[in-house]
Order: structure tokens, then sequence, then C-alpha cells
């Protein structure tokens, strides 16, 4: 008998792609990190800062600006200036 493994298909569906499509495995550990965080605030609709994304992945500020890099060439994030309110 064999074991097959299946993606949970509540899965988001942005997630679920990464996986099927392989780019999971292409992304260095620290931009899919990166990505989980980003995914985890988009969730509540807040913006971290590189700090707080650098934080909470365990990651140094130069880490997550290149996963950013990484994640934005693949098309898994985009950059948003957002004006901040005084």
């Amino acid at each position: 008998m064999t074991e097959h493994l299946m993606i949970n298909p509540e899965t988001p569906p942005v997630i679920r792609r990464m996986m099927e499509s392989g780019d999971f495995a292409r992304l260095s550990g620290e931009a899919t990190s990166v990505f989980m965080v980003l995914w985890t605030f988009a969730q509540e609709r807040k913006y971290p800062s590189i700090e707080e994304i650098a934080e909470m992945a365990g990651l140094t500020k130069s880490q997550v600006s290149e996963s950013l890099n990484t994640l934005e060439i693949t098309g898994y994030v985009r950059r948003a200036y957002i004006p901040i309110e005084a």
C-alpha cells in the first residue's frame, strides 16, 4: 500500500498555488517565512514594518529585504505605499 499525502482543501488559494506550482520548493526558507508573516498580517489588514517581519520570522532586516524582492519578482507580493496619518 502506498501512502498519499494531500494538501488540506481549506488551505488558502495562494498558498495552495505556491505548493502546486513548486514555488514553495524553489523559494528560500527565508522568503517562505517572510511570506507567511505577511499573509498572517494580511488577514487582519495590517502592514508590518521590515523590523516587525524580521522579528517574527527570526531573520535580519537584510534577509527580509532580499526575501521581499524575491517575493515581488515571483508575483506573490507587491509593494504599496500607504500614507501615514499624522
